[in-house]
């Protein structure tokens, strides 16, 4: 296998690694929320964690 070969297959099975954890069964999204001091929450929907965006970026 060469080198452009297997940089796309580690890229193919990382990425797969990636959306078993970004979605797990039953949720397609996962929400990074905090709370404040009245206790509302606040936060956004990420569908890519910062961990993995930052690896499928560096791609």
């Amino acid at each position: 296998m060469n080198k452009p070969q297997l940089a796309e297959s580690q890229k193919t099975a990382l990425l797969t690694e990636a959306e078993s954890v970004i979605r797990p069964p039953g949720r397609a999204v996962r929400l990074n929320r905090e709370t404040d001091e009245s206790g509302e929450a606040r936060g956004r929907a990420s569908v890519f964690p910062e961990s993995v965006r930052s690896v499928v970026y560096a791609m």
